[in-house]
């Protein structure tokens, strides 16, 4: 963030790049980024109903 505030461009999101960027900030951390396989489609469609917000209490 500090780099897209100081140059009004946002750096290599790439998880190799983030990679390096994270070592750099924690020589022993162990979270490592991947690429990120979407998902082309879902094998079906969820449109919330009121029931949904309810509380758990009034759902039985």
């Amino acid at each position: 963030m500090d780099q897209r505030l100081d140059t009004c461009v946002w750096p290599s999101t790439d998880p190799q790049a983030l990679n390096v960027l994270a070592k750099s900030l924690d020589r022993a951390g162990k979270a490592r980024f991947c690429e990120y396989e979407g998902v082309e489609r879902y094998n079906l469609t969820w449109v919330p109903t009121p029931a949904d917000f309810v509380g758990s209490e009034q759902r039985k």
